[in-house]
């Protein structure tokens, strides 16, 4: 689940046209209310399931599912790394680095500062 809302929310960030595609239906909005509000999985899933099938509707395929990827840190020799996550109750597989501070694409707001320290 955590990894379809991810999904959702860098889809929604990467494709300003998207948003509008799936607004048929109240389903996006419901789904970042319930993010916001740390509703539980099954809730959730309904709601993801609900979003996939309007973008299925429009004609668009996997905008909460999709292959699992793997990305390497940037340099290996560092031992701290800072970035930001998923502020939300139920956080999904979102993180970001860079300097300025991303903000959730589905429910708009910014991601919490994180660090993570390797070795």
């Amino acid at each position: 689940m955590q990894i379809r809302v991810g999904r959702l929310c860098r889809n929604l960030g990467d494709d300003p046209d998207l948003r509008r595609a799936l607004q048929p239906g109240d389903a996006l909005n419901q789904l970042a209310d319930a993010v916001k509000r740390g509703a539980d999985t099954d809730a959730l899933t309904a709601l993801l399931d609900a979003v996939e099938d309007v973008a299925a509707s429009a004609g668009i395929d996997g905008v909460t599912t999709g292959d699992r990827q793997y990305e390497a840190l940037p340099d290996v020799s560092v031992r701290t790394v800072r970035g930001w996550r998923c502020p939300h109750t139920h956080p999904c597989d979102r993180v970001e680095t860079g300097r300025r501070t991303p903000v959730c694409a589905l429910t708009s707001d910014e991601l919490a500062p994180v660090k993570v320290i390797s070795g």
